[in-house]
């Protein structure tokens, strides 16, 4: 018991997520259900979600769109990334319905959508990261902490002035909502 109360420590202080979000979820991972051309994505992005978004498109390739439903964060940035890289390349539209609610690394993996559609009344939240020993907006902009990020949203192609704005909108312990002209602002939805 002790073992896995400091397993989920550790892996707390290394994720985009917040308390809040593993009290919701626990360690389960994202769940994803395939209707039709989509797949809805519901849950905690990280290792586990990329394995399964993986095979889910190698068993359905006629998969177009993924509808964010409920997506509070990643517990692993680097395979948060790397699943938003799959999406890039697969060149599938990303969705926000009207009762989406998506924020920290739920944000980056939506903007890998080459398409992406925003419906009024979706919540999209941002904020700083922390490794638990240093918040981000703390760190200098030539920290190499950063490039994991910035080398993201390059390949991506997501202007890195939104990055920046993230560390600056909310420290890691709290949450942005994105306000419609910042949502403009960044070009979250394609035209």
């Amino acid at each position: 018991m002790k073992k896995t109360f400091l397993v989920f420590l550790f892996i707390l202080s290394i994720s985009h997520c917040t308390t809040i979000d593993f009290l919701k979820y626990g360690e389960r991972t994202a769940t994803f259900k395939v209707k039709e051309h989509t797949i809805e994505i519901n849950g905690l992005l990280g290792k586990e979600a990329y394995k399964r978004l993986k095979k889910t498109l190698q068993k359905h390739p006629n998969i177009t769109t993924l509808v964010l439903m409920d997506v509070p964060g990643s517990i692993d940035d680097e395979y948060n990334l790397k699943m938003g890289r799959m999406v890039y390349d697969a060149k599938l539209r990303t969705v926000l319905t009207s009762t989406s609610v998506i924020a920290s690394g739920g944000v980056d993996f939506f903007l890998s959508g080459q398409n992406r559609h925003i419906e009024k009344g979706a919540k999209i939240g941002v904020h700083s990261w922390t490794d638990r020993t240093v918040e981000a907006n703390n760190l200098s902009k030539l920290d190499t902490a950063h490039h994991l990020f910035l080398d993201y949203y390059n390949y991506i192609d997501v202007d890195t002035a939104f990055y920046w704005f993230t560390l600056e909108a909310a420290p890691a312990d709290d949450i942005h909502w994105m306000t419609q002209e910042e949502i403009e602002y960044y070009k979250f939805q394609s035209k």
